[in-house]
C-alpha cells in the first residue's frame, strides 16, 4: 500500500505532481459512492478510469463508470516497455471492516494502493478545524437528544431485540452490503460492551 499518502493534503499533492495519474477506485458501496461524491466536488472525476471490485460482474457499471474485476500492478505491464501501461492510484473506497478481506486477496499489497476511508470526510468537507482531541463516545451520546429515533433503533439493535436488530439491519443495508452490516454490528455490539 502506498504510505505516502496519509491524509487529504498528500492525496491532492500527489495528484497535483503528476497531472497524468488516474484514479481507479476499489469498490462499489457506499464509501465509494461517497469518494466519487467527493472527487467531483473537488472537480477530479475526470481523472477517474475505472472502478475494480474482486469480482466484476459482466457490464457492471457504477455512478457512470466501468466496473472491472481487480488486477494486481503486475499484470498492468506493458509486455513491450516492461513498466506500467499508465500512472494511476488503486483508491481502496471500502470501510475498514473489508480491509482483512483485501488482505488476503493482496489488494492492500499493491503498491498502488491508497486506503482512504481514514481522510475521506476531510476529502468531503475539508480538514478539521480541531485534531488530536479525545472525546469520549459517553459524551458524544450524553449530547444527543433522548427522543432521537436512531438512538433508540441503535439501542435496541445491538441490545439484541428481534425488532431492534431487524431496523437497525435495514438502515445500515440501505448503504452497505449484507456481510459488511453483519460485520458493523458485531463492531458496535463489541464497543457498546467497552463502553457499558
Amino acid at each position: 500500500m502506498n504510505r505516502s499518502i496519509t491524509d487529504s493534503r498528500t492525496f491532492h499533492r500527489a495528484l497535483d505532481e503528476d497531472a497524468a495519474c488516474r484514479i481507479v477506485i476499489f469498490g462499489a458501496g457506499f464509501v465509494a459512492r461517497m469518494f466519487l461524491r467527493a472527487l467531483k466536488l473537488h472537480g477530479l472525476d475526470g481523472r477517474i478510469d475505472h472502478f475494480e471490485v474482486s469480482a466484476a460482474a459482466p457490464g457492471q457499471t457504477f455512478g457512470g463508470y466501468e466496473v472491472r474485476s481487480f488486477r494486481p500492478a503486475e499484470e498492468n505491464v506493458s509486455a513491450e516497455t516492461g513498466s506500467a501501461e499508465k500512472h494511476e492510484f488503486l483508491c481502496l473506497a471500502v470501510h475498514s471492516s473489508a480491509l482483512p478481506e483485501l488482505e488476503a486477496a493482496g489488494v492492500t499489497s499493491d503498491p498502488r494502493a491508497v486506503f482512504i476511508y481514514p481522510f475521506l470526510y476531510d476529502l468531503l468537507y475539508g480538514p478539521p478545524l480541531r485534531t488530536h482531541v479525545r472525546i469520549p463516545l459517553r459524551d458524544i451520546l450524553a449530547a444527543v437528544p433522548a427522543d432521537c429515533f436512531w438512538i433508540e433503533a441503535r439501542e435496541a439493535g445491538l441490545t439484541g431485540t428481534a425488532t431492534g436488530e431487524r431496523i437497525y439491519r435495514k438502515a445500515l443495508g440501505a448503504h452497505c452490503s449484507p456481510g459488511t452490516v453483519e460485520k458493523r454490528l458485531a463492531a458496535a455490539r463489541d464497543l457498546l460492551r467497552q463502553i457499558r
